[in-house]
């Protein structure tokens, strides 16, 4: 949704670029029992008052896309940093839905992901109250922002400032210095998921997990003094100031990830950590920094081959090692994994570094 891109923004959201995800976070042993199947149970009884009340939210949620479709990215922009407040509680909605209906699935920093995934299950649930709760908040945040934009329309002096920013603001992100700076958030969720993947399934809920809120509130201030930088008049703007905040922004966006990160790291001495397992991951976190570098000068799709072809040629011995680990939490299986895994991301680098534009 583009409420939820907009949301991204706001709170740093985090949209990843185009590199595959660790596979390898959701590996978990199941045991199946032989037992015979419980009986079906009754379908839910429909309740006509929430059926009327979600497909109004519904309808009105989907125009309401249209129309926030429409405008200006950069106008959505503008609204989103001077008008968005609405865009939190909104956020805050969806937290509370997942934590009152144990919707853990949808657990993750990026709305853009959380926000169909809790509509989903809140719909399979039967919880339409939930949802077309869910919807009219959204709504109201989307006509909130609408409303905004239709103010800048109709202020003149704003539309000439807002061309001369946004023809600033694509120098700026353009920048090899700025395109260097958007790949580290990318890096540090990669690296987040990475250490958390690694550790046993009890030990990945220890640490708080990164929310847009927290990422939001360290992002507002650097996202304001770039407004404020584009927006000014020819003799008072200075574009290295302009760059020194948009790489603030995405400095910003990487600590929200750190934080976890180094919480997770922490973990480790609980379940097998030592020394040598210590000195193993920061090599595997360092082979993940290098890839991301590589990955700035290479093509997207071929990039995206050589990570892949890194994980089918490796996945068998890290599903191994991993369930060894995960059966045993002790000092020589968490070794073995961690050198499994630096042979796949070596092999990964290698292809990268291979690559040219």
């Amino acid at each position: 949704m583009l409420l939820d891109r907009l949301d991204t923004r706001a709170r740093a959201s985090f949209a990843h670029r185009r590199t595959p995800r660790p596979w390898f976070s959701g590996l978990l042993l199941v045991s199946v029992l032989g037992c015979a199947p419980p009986p079906a149970p009754l379908p839910p009884v429909k309740d006509p008052h929430s059926d009327a009340r979600l497909k109004t939210a519904t309808d009105a949620h989907e125009a309401l896309h249209q129309q926030l479709t429409a405008v200006p990215p950069d106008d959505l922009a503008y609204c989103r940093t001077n008008s968005g407040d609405c865009l939190i509680s909104v956020s805050e909605r969806r937290d509370d839905l997942i934590r009152s209906d144990y919707v853990t699935g949808c657990l993750d920093p990026d709305p853009e992901k959380q926000s169909p995934c809790l509509a989903q299950s809140l719909q399979q649930k039967g919880k339409l109250d939930d949802l077309a709760a869910l919807y009219e908040a959204e709504n109201w945040c989307s006509r909130t922002l609408l409303e905004c934009t239709a103010d800048l329309e109709k202020d003149a002096a704003r539309a000439a400032t807002r061309e001369r920013a946004r023809k600033r603001r694509r120098a700026i992100e353009n920048a090899p210095k700025s395109v260097e700076a958007t790949s580290l958030p990318e890096l540090a969720h990669d690296q987040m998921t990475f250490v958390r993947s690694t550790l046993p399934p009890a030990a990945q809920t220890i640490c708080p997990q990164t929310t847009p809120e927290k990422c939001a509130a360290s992002l507002k201030a650097p996202t304001a003094e770039l407004e404020t930088e584009l927006a000014k008049d020819d003799g008072a703007y200075s574009e290295e100031h302009a760059l020194a905040d948009y790489a603030a922004i995405e400095h910003a966006k990487a600590d929200c990830y750190r934080g976890e990160s180094a919480c997770l790291s922490g973990v480790f001495p609980q379940y097998g950590g030592n020394a040598e397992s210590s000195k193993l991951l920061d090599q595997s976190l360092g082979l993940l920094e290098k890839q991301a570098h590589a990955k700035l000068h290479a093509d997207a799709d071929a990039a995206g081959q050589c990570m892949s072809d890194g994980v089918i040629q490796n996945q068998n011995r890290i599903v191994s090692a991993y369930q060894d680990y995960v059966a045993n939490s002790s000092s020589p299986a968490l070794v073995k994994l961690l050198k499994t895994f630096i042979q796949l991301h070596q092999a990964q680098l290698w292809c990268l570094e291979h690559l040219k534009k």
